[in-house]
């Protein structure tokens, strides 16, 4: 079942979850320092100490960003492999229906949980995620981390003058109406009527100014507002506030990178195997070549 999704959020571990704590079990329940849940893996007699909680988290983290319960879906610059942020994921703006939106709410309740106890959860999410979560401004460069193709056309259009494209040629380089193509590949009108309104020499930066509102704010709205609902349920939200996009982004995931002398420093060797033998010298070396998403 690992690469089916789960479309009644029934079968997978997040679903599960989400049956039995958010639909079932009081905020006020949630609301402590402690794990939010216990885990039993069927047929492996684990006692949970820490250990099957981390691995459910895991798994639950893996079906999120795939198939299985596809809230996330790659950034544009991921599935195009370009720009900035190829490995980040953004939220699902085809997840509108009543229960994907409860969905996301339970989802903002492992945020906070993930603040409250300090069990991370492995997710990888574009900057504009965390940054609309905590109402931090975005502009056009905030795009560009997430999809340069698009991004490179408004700059253009943003000046056409620099890039030579005048009310007489205009129509050679664009061939477009006021929609755009979200995240999840759907065509979305940015005005009514959108579709049979052409983008034209004269109405150009307004084109721009409609494109970034749609993928900067109204992209993703319902999402956000349902993951700072679910935050608020388990953990105080306003301090969250005050905190910059990538504290937020830590506490909730963890560091996106390690210092690998500090791993060094705190390794114990076995097996005959010590700081000086080759092949340690040869890991130590290659982490440190590694990106920070290949380490």
């Amino acid at each position: 079942q690992q690469n089916k999704e789960d479309v009644d959020l029934s079968k997978s571990i997040f679903g599960q979850l989400f049956r039995e704590i958010h639909t079932k079990m009081a905020n006020s329940v949630l609301r402590n320092d402690d794990r939010m849940f216990t885990t039993n893996f069927m047929g492996e007699g684990s006692q949970d100490i820490g250990g099957p909680y981390n691995e459910a988290l895991s798994q639950m983290a893996e079906e999120l960003q795939g198939v299985v319960v596809p809230m996330f879906i790659p950034s544009p610059n991921q599935q195009e492999n370009v720009g900035e942020n190829r490995d980040c994921w953004v939220l699902n703006p085809g997840w509108t229906s009543p229960q994907q939106l409860e969905a996301f709410q339970f989802l903002g309740k492992l945020f906070g949980s993930a603040i409250r106890t300090k069990n991370n959860l492995n997710l990888i999410l574009a900057p504009t995620v965390w940054k609309a979560l905590i109402f931090e401004p975005l502009d056009i460069e905030d795009l560009k981390s997430i999809n340069e193709c698009n991004y490179q056309i408004l700059k253009i259009l943003l000046d056409l003058e620099k890039n030579q494209i005048t009310r007489d040629n205009f129509e050679d380089s664009f061939d477009e109406t006021f929609t755009t193509f979200n995240s999840a590949g759907a065509k979305v009108e940015l005005k009514p009527g959108g579709s049979k309104i052409p983008l034209t020499y004269d109405n150009a930066k307004e084109y721009v100014s409609l494109v970034l509102d749609y993928h900067l704010r109204k992209e993703n709205d319902l999402q956000i507002q349902q993951l700072r609902k679910g935050i608020s349920a388990v953990a105080p939200i306003d301090p969250m506030y005050r905190l910059t996009w990538e504290e937020v982004e830590g506490q909730v995931c963890g560091e996106r990178d390690f210092v690998v002398e500090r791993l060094k420093d705190n390794t114990e060797y076995h097996d005959g195997l010590n700081e000086s033998h080759a092949t340690a010298q040869f890991m130590w070396q290659v982490l440190r070549e590694f990106t920070p998403v290949q380490r």
